[in-house]
């Protein structure tokens, strides 16, 4: 999708803790349920795992889902700053921001939503913000 330079995008952050696929978002997502009525979920972000199928695919399945950003998770330990989110070739359809994070970024996020899964109040209240900068 279209990148915002200088901008940055405030959502609620949705992603399927019991989730154990390492395929997750290569198919449609059906295990999250976005909340679009509520204030802050203007622009909902929705995180899922790297792996097993095209950083294109992954968005897609976000976007059809509702999701504004699909903020993606690095399965190895490699700088995300080294790595190229490319189009595939189908990508044409996309209008929704990819964003990739870090492992370490990820299992932060991943545990402090496992700890506090209980909690609906909390996790619905868990904004993340996104700043898109050129580096």
């Amino acid at each position: 999708g279209h990148i915002p330079y200088g901008y940055s995008t405030k959502g609620r952050l949705y992603y399927d803790i019991y989730n154990e696929k390492t395929d997750y978002a290569c198919e449609p997502l059906n295990t999250i349920t976005l909340e679009p009525e509520a204030q802050e979920d203007r622009y909902p972000i929705v995180m899922v795992d790297r792996g097993n199928c095209t950083f294109v695919t992954k968005s897609r399945n976000v976007q059809n889902l509702g999701g504004h950003i699909a903020l993606i998770i690095n399965n190895n330990d490699e700088d995300v700053r080294d790595i190229v989110m490319v189009d595939d070739g189908t990508g044409q359809d996309i209008w929704i921001q990819a964003v990739l994070i870090s492992k370490r970024d990820g299992q932060i996020i991943k545990e402090f939503i496992k700890q506090n899964q209980d909690n609906k109040s909390l996790l619905t209240k868990l904004i993340v913000s996104v700043e898109y900068e050129m580096v």
